[in-house]
């Protein structure tokens, strides 16, 4: 946002409205946070690595100094500095520098969808001639999947003095808590754009990889192939038809997963071998004997007899709910950062969605690929927090109990506009399917000896489970035919639970709604935020509950937009 001390030098004086002004620039009151009033003021902080590493060394307060002056120079000492830019200057306990261009550019939307991706933030923030105070300078720094930070406030008015106020440190807010990216140059200054957390998510889930120097490590030819990766299920309800790697063709040693326990190991769809049990390490124990087989926690199964046919496994590991399986998978295999995975937000959605959840992943994929199967078992968005962490946050349609925390009406919003909503969301479908129990490796040509049950199962990827509102078919020309989510499920109550909340969610008309609004208001909605959205347009006359899925913020913009899906 533009102010009357942006446009001018740094250690400028700022122009001062009179005293007879208010404070406010038109906003109505009903706006403000009690925290906030007046401009707004935008603060970054940047994290940066220096070719070498350097590392801020605190002097004397910059608070101290005249109104204007430079502050200390960072001193080397090795690691990290943070960038600290402000777009009207900030003067708290450490100097924010006026070289930000008028604010932020961000954008934030949840994938309305079930089963399309997860919610993404993004944006970008302008410097003007980074460098020209002492320890801005972005040459020679690496900002990428470095954090960074979006606060604002709102300045006061001191009129015993007659002086614009910076806003205490108490009345910042988060706007922003992710990851910068590689910056760039651009004229006059360069910019750094902005990802949530999330970005961290196109890292391959794969840690482990094969050595190709024999036994466990695998043969010559899976030198450098991932190890493949099962999460999830339970001895009762099992991750299905996992597929092996061969590793050793002399002692019959395969791997199903890079850990776990198996429950049944088939021949082309059937049981053809007998359980010896649980060894330390299949790799090293000697042979179970014809016919037989033996499993170890290590993901490991070896044969007794050289197999006529595909082997694959039922089997679990970790955690048992759909929730904590992400959770763990996050935690593992890409070693998210301190604060960007909202752990409350997990926990709560296991408490609240406690399905049954598991997945046999080949290791390649990316983490955003691998954890799509189960957000969508949870019918749940993995959402960018402006406080940082990344949230889970399941999807639904609201109750009659639900309780807004805004009114947004005329006399706080600017205008309201419709937004399309895509199939297959409208028109309303007349049936939902879930897959669930995912036959991860299917064949059409099982032994004679499989059952007409189990010859079903194993020809599909996965077995379903239906809602359905035959009503729809008639009060719609053409209702929406969506295709059958696919889910990491393993049980079909759960399935049937998930069904039904879609066809709450998406078997009645649903609107989406752009709320323009003062910046300072929007910025105090989250994702999530339940709201009344009552407006002189149809359908919203009379207030309707609705919930945040999106907002976009643009430098140096008195306005701001949310969306609201009613």
């Amino acid at each position: 946002m533009s102010g009357p001390h942006a446009a001018q030098a740094h250690g400028a004086l700022p122009q001062l409205p009179s005293p007879e002004a208010p404070p406010q620039p038109g906003i109505p009151p009903a706006a403000y946070d009690p925290r906030m009033g007046g401009a707004l003021v935008w603060l970054v902080d940047i994290e940066a690595a220096r070719d070498g590493g350097t590392l801020p060394q605190a002097g004397r307060p910059h608070a101290a100094a005249a109104h204007g002056a430079h502050p200390p120079e960072f001193r080397p000492a090795g690691g990290l500095e943070t960038i600290r830019v402000s777009d009207l200057g900030w003067h708290g306990a450490l100097p924010y520098p006026p070289l930000l261009v008028g604010g932020p550019d961000i954008e934030r939307r949840v994938a309305l969808a079930p089963g399309a991706a997860d919610t993404f933030a993004w944006g970008i923030v302008s410097l003007a001639s980074p460098g020209l105070v002492p320890g801005t300078a972005l040459e020679g720094r690496d900002t990428a999947l470095r954090r960074l930070r979006v606060r604002a406030g709102l300045q006061g008015w001191d009129a015993t003095r007659g002086l614009i106020t910076d806003p205490p440190a108490s009345g910042l807010i988060d706007v922003f808590n992710g990851i910068g990216m590689t910056w760039r140059a651009r004229d006059g200054g360069a910019e750094v754009p902005l990802r949530d957390p999330s970005a961290w998510l196109d890292a391959p889930i794969g840690i482990r990889r094969y050595l190709g120097t024999g036994g466990s490590e695998g043969p010559a030819e899976l030198a450098g192939q991932p190890w493949p990766i099962v999460r999830g299920g339970s001895a009762l309800a099992p991750v299905r038809s996992c597929g092996t790697q061969l590793l050793d063709s002399l002692t019959q040693l395969y791997r199903w997963s890079d850990r776990g326990t198996v429950t049944a190991l088939y021949e082309d769809g059937a049981p053809v071998y007998t359980s010896a049990g649980l060894v330390p390490d299949c790799a090293t124990a000697g042979s179970p004997g014809a016919g037989r087989y033996y499993h170890d926690a290590k993901g490991q199964v070896r044969l007794g007899s050289p197999p006529q046919g595909v082997i694959t496994v039922d089997g679990y590991s970790g955690g048992f709910l759909a929730a904590l399986v992400l959770r763990d998978l996050l935690r593992e295999t890409l070693a998210l950062p301190a604060g960007m995975l909202d752990e409350g937000s997990v926990i709560a959605t296991a408490a609240s969605v406690p399905y049954a959840g598991g997945w046999a992943w080949t290791g390649r994929e990316t983490a955003r690929e691998a954890i799509q199967p189960l957000l969508a078992a949870l019918g749940a968005r993995l959402v960018a927090s402006r406080s940082g962490g990344l949230r889970l946050w399941p999807l639904r349609a609201l109750t009659a109990s639900a309780r807004p925390v805004a009114l947004l009406d005329p006399a706080s919003a600017v205008s309201v506009v419709p937004v399309p909503l895509d199939a297959p969301l409208v028109p309303p479908a007349a049936a939902w399917t879930v897959g669930y129990g995912r036959t991860h490796v299917t064949t059409t040509t099982p032994k004679p000896s499989v059952s007409a049950e189990e010859r079903a199962r194993l020809e599909q990827p996965y077995r379903t489970a239906p809602w359905a509102d035959p009503a729809n078919l008639t009060r719609y020309a053409q209702a929406s035919r969506p295709d059958v989510v696919e889910t990491a499920l393993l049980q079909r109550a759960d399935a049937l639970a998930m069904a039904a909340a879609l066809g709450g969610l998406w078997g009645v008309p649903r609107t989406l709604w752009q709320v323009t609004m003062p910046t300072a208001s929007a910025l105090l909605r989250e994702i999530g935020d339940v709201v009344s959205l009552a407006w002189p347009a149809d359908g919203l006359r009379a207030g309707r509950l609705g919930q945040v899925v999106g907002d976009s913020i643009r430098a140096g913009a008195d306005e701001a937009s949310l969306l609201i899906l009613v």
